[in-house]
């Protein structure tokens, strides 16, 4: 069965040195991490090394480099889903260090917040293997790069990261994705960079979905990374489904639109 279950709205860390957990049951071994604060601390919010599954987590005013989640070198399987990373000045808001053999899906990442990080080059930072990235959202972070794709550090396997349906709009001083590997390819599909398609990623705008336009967040000044119902990112305004972490927020769509106008002419 899986172990090392937090509770709900648990605070796993709070000006401390930071959560390690270690492999040490076999192959079926599995953390879950389920709605967690790791808040400030000196130390690293969270190093697993092992299988995990990390769900509706809160990392924030974490500043100890090299990252506030950090997965280091193994074969596992790692599911991050839900969570928020806010105001950390650690650099790497996620390090994932690979495997040591190509291993598809080692690393997915969805529906998680990117917003008001800084330190480093980088706000996601993977290494090797096959990620898949999808429905995120980074904003006003302070990195020259919001996601990062790195060779193998011991073994020169592949890298095919694959993303989806992401939103990146902060003032990028260089490309938002940065690519260091030999052997693999880049996919990126319905996704908006406002603010530029630089480096790796400039082949990709104009094909599959891809856009550069605001994304048109709600009230990005209180943290509200919601879409407003004009937003080019909404579902009801692509073809690609809704782009980033989070749907419809604010503003009035067309269908309710034209309930209004239908009721309005009745009287």
């Amino acid at each position: 069965p899986p172990v090392g279950k937090s509770g709900p709205g648990m605070i796993c860390i709070s000006s401390g040195s930071g959560v390690v957990a270690s492999r040490s049951s076999g192959p079926d071994f599995q953390y879950i991490v389920d709605d967690c604060l790791f808040s400030g601390g000196a130390g690293v919010g969270l190093f697993v090394q092992g299988n995990c599954e990390l769900t509706q987590t809160l990392f924030t005013g974490i500043s100890s480099r090299p990252a506030s989640l950090i997965l280091p070198i193994s074969t596992d399987k790692v599911l991050v889903s839900d969570c928020r990373f806010i105001a950390n000045s650690a650099g790497l808001s996620i390090y994932y260090a690979g495997s040591y053999t190509q291993v598809e899906d080692a690393i997915v990442v969805r529906r998680c917040l990117f917003a008001g990080n800084g330190g480093g080059s980088t706000t996601l930072g993977i290494r090797g293997s096959a990620p898949q990235l999808s429905e995120l959202t980074f904003a006003a972070n302070g990195q020259p790069h919001a996601m990062g794709f790195y060779e193998g550090q011991y073994t020169p396997i592949e890298v095919n990261p694959i993303i989806e349906r992401i939103i990146v709009d902060s003032d990028h001083s260089d490309e938002p994705i940065y690519c260091d590997f030999a052997v693999g390819e880049l996919t990126v599909r319905c996704s908006d960079f406002h603010g530029g398609w630089a480096g790796c990623a400039a082949p990709w705008l104009g094909l599959e979905g891809n856009i550069d336009a605001d994304p048109m967040f709600c009230g990005p000044q209180s943290g509200d990374y919601t879409l407003h119902a004009s937003s080019p990112c909404l579902d009801l305004n692509n073809d690609c489904g809704t782009m980033g972490a989070f749907g419809l927020g604010c503003g009035t769509t067309g269908v309710a639109e034209s309930s209004i106008s239908a009721v309005k002419s009745m009287y």
